[in-house]
């Protein structure tokens, strides 16, 4: 919702049906030839600030290239391999009975039941151990239980538990802490109780098998990098689920802070995972990259029960979140400062995704592109969002609830299944500075260009600060029953080019598509509203349904375009299979059961 809606005029009650056609600047009125006696007798009236007629021209967006950044995470993530499994004798792997220092490589196997008074500490001269967890349970006051100063391979076999615990020292410590690289396989279960982290890495931490039931003080797997190819992850934590982090506290030269894209992400491949954390389910803060696997994520106790503006501004705890490098200068170390990008990024490219969060539901500080997958959403807050652009080529999204569905400066949905409730506005483009009434942001715009898009919004359905470009898809939009917002809204115009559009919603800030939309629009008005399930259809002279639908909530304006509409042709507006109009299409904008003499028309008030 924009300032400019403060301007809310006294709700009327009437119904706008609108579709969109070819080039011609007039907007014409049609009169009613129905024979129908209940339908006859409409009394049309609007707002002061509905846009019935159309006639003013658009601004045409020009679309953004992705951020180059999507080819530089795919090479990085194209280096990364699943390794098998180091072969080993088990029967020739050296037992560990107790803790304390061992400055050897080797096999080691940990089983049985052991009570360690100090950690296992692998040391620098240790410098290749792969350590067996076979049928243990281990137990640890104070401390870690098992560390290694460089790289650790762990292969889990049979049913093992590893905990420690707050003694007299009330020491929080990771559980398992890796100066290197750490690679996680095997078949087995490892069940995991910290005071801490569970597992801490300060290099790549590979999670190749085993299921890993993790319960933690602070993040389940904290890494500078985490891939995750084949792994069962059960993560409850009271900081962030998977948490993936470039280490710049206190540094000397500022200039030595950057944006490092070997760094700080998390891309999984393949696995299930299941998070229930307080903060974030999955953060990182280069990028993300989804290519398979189940994901389910509940973040600092879901979604609430009503979402409101000020349950949203007050959310914590995002789904999926990716950008946010985070440093502080040794001059002074307690103010926390963070590098600014539009390379941060979440690209996901398939998988199985449900996010049921407090905040919002999947958060990229620069860009997100969605390539396919499927993910059902609940969210306190945005269900989608981008600060610079929101991109969705394929896969299927459904949010099932959220204050605002789709969220970015630019949004760009070319493809794919898009299923949006939400408190307030649909699909909004914007970057969160303020809009002046009728002033477009050059920073923002919306283009849809393909895609099967559906939206039932409280607020706005589709809202851009600047322009938007509509040249393909299917889009159904149930708007707001208030007259304070509308289905359709912008600050320079919609240009309707192509595709299928219906948008059904309140009278009071009614926007039609602009005068040099090439695809042709009818806009109709009725002092009657109407009901939820009420059925829609447009006909052509031949009796072949043109546009079908069927709206969800209580409407006062419709307005309808589908490139199957020709110039010149004849066509038939029923409700509820009553016969409401006949309209021959000659203009761009053809408004029935409205005058339309309305100011500054096709464009927000």
């Amino acid at each position: 919702m924009k300032l400019k809606k403060l301007l809310l005029p006294i709700l009327t009650l009437s119904l706008t049906f609108a579709l969109v056609g070819c080039k011609d600047n007039k907007t014409t009125t049609a009169t009613n030839t129905s024979n129908n006696d209940n339908v006859t007798s409409f009394n049309p009236f609007r707002g002061p600030f509905d846009n019935m007629g159309g006639g003013s021209e658009g601004v045409v967006p020009t679309i953004s290239t992705t951020n180059s950044n999507y080819e530089n995470v795919d090479n990085v993530v194209s280096e990364l391999k699943k390794s098998d499994i180091t072969e080993y004798d088990l029967t020739s792997a050296i037992e560990i009975t107790s803790g304390g220092s061992i400055a050897s490589s080797g096999v080691y196997l940990l089983t049985g039941n052991i009570n360690l008074t100090e950690a296992i500490s692998f040391t620098k001269k240790a410098t290749d151990v792969h350590l067996i967890i076979k049928d243990a349970t281990i137990n640890i006051t104070d401390d870690k239980a098992i560390s290694s100063k460089l790289d650790l391979e762990i292969t889990i076999l049979g049913e093992n538990t590893i905990i420690n615990s707050l003694g007299e020292a009330n020491s929080d410590e990771n559980l398992i802490k890796c100066g290197g690289n750490l690679t996680i396989n095997g078949s087995g279960t490892l069940n995991l109780t910290s005071t801490k982290s569970g597992i801490k890495a300060d290099g790549l931490c590979n999670l190749f098998g085993a299921t890993l039931n993790i319960n933690a003080l602070s993040h389940g797997v904290s890494a500078s990098q985490i891939y995750v190819d084949g792994s069962t992850l059960n993560i409850t934590a009271k900081k962030d689920g998977l948490h993936a982090e470039i280490d710049y506290d206190e540094v000397e030269d500022e200039s030595s802070v950057v944006y490092d894209i070997n760094k700080g992400y998390i891309y999984i491949k393949t696995g299930s995972i299941t998070i229930d954390s307080v903060e974030d389910g999955i953060q990182a803060d280069t990028f993300v990259r989804v290519d398979g696997g189940n994901i389910n994520i509940t973040t600092n106790g879901g979604t609430p029960t009503k979402i409101t503006e000020t349950s949203s501004d007050n959310a914590s705890g995002k789904g999926i979140k990716a950008g946010g490098i985070d440093y502080s200068l040794a001059s002074n170390p307690d103010t926390e400062l963070e590098i600014d990008s539009t390379e941060y990024g979440i690209i996901i490219n398939d998988g199985t995704i449900n996010i049921n969060s407090n905040d919002d539901a999947i958060h990229s500080n620069g860009f997100f592109i969605i390539n396919g997958g499927s993910a059902t959403i609940t969210s306190g807050d945005d269900g989608l969002h981008a600060e610079t652009i929101g991109e969705m080529n394929n896969g299927s999204y459904t949010i099932l609830n959220s204050y605002e569905g789709y969220e970015a400066a630019k949004v760009q949905i070319s493809g794919g299944e898009l299923n949006i409730t939400s408190a307030d506005d649909g699909i909004n483009a914007a970057d969160g500075t303020d809009t002046r009434m009728g002033v477009g942001n050059s920073n923002c715009y919306m283009i849809i260009s393909g895609g099967t898009i559906t939206v039932n919004a409280s607020g706005d359905g589709i809202d851009s600060n600047n322009s938007i470009l509509i040249s393909g898809g299917t889009i159904y939009v149930d708007g707001p029953t208030n007259g304070g917002n509308g289905s359709l809204d912008s600050e320079t115009g919609i240009i309707v080019n192509g595709g299928t559009l219906v948008a059904t919603g309140a009278l009071g800030m009614v926007e039609t598509p602009a005068s040099n939309s090439s695809q042709y629009s009818i806009n109709y008005t009725s002092s009657q509203s109407l009901n939820s399930n009420t059925l829609i259809q447009l006909v052509d002279s031949s009796d072949n349904v043109v546009v079908e639908y069927t709206t969800i909530k209580t409407s006062q304006s419709v307005i309808i375009s589908s490139d199957k509409l020709t110039k010149g042709n004849s066509y038939k507006l029923y409700i509820n299979n009553s016969l409401v109009e006949t309209i021959t299409i000659n203009n761009i904008i053809t408004t029935i059961g409205s005058s339309n003499n309305s100011t500054r028309p096709g464009f927000p008030r």
